[in-house]
């Protein structure tokens, strides 16, 4: 299950967003959402690409990394840390 907002490599190779979307019935807007992976804009998709580079180098140095996209467009590394 995903959750809105978390970013997804579809199987084309392009870079998507899960987003919450009104269902209508006809012009009438149903009670009802759904989660869709709404693909990203070609500048997100060059951000994300040259991102998924950086995550992999520090992979390899063994480092957990995760990279999020924030709502102005920005691309954040951030480390998971593991509980114990």
């Amino acid at each position: 299950m995903a959750d809105e907002g978390q970013l997804v490599k579809l199987g084309n190779g392009r870079w998507a967003r899960f987003r919450q979307l009104p269902v209508y019935a006809g012009d009438v807007r149903a009670a009802l959402t759904l989660l869709a992976a709404v693909e990203l804009d070609q500048r997100s998709q060059e951000l994300l690409e040259a991102a998924e580079v950086s995550l992999d180098a520090y992979r390899l140095r063994g480092f957990d990394m995760d990279v999020r996209l924030d709502a102005d467009g920005n691309v954040r590394f951030e480390q998971r840390v593991a509980l114990h």
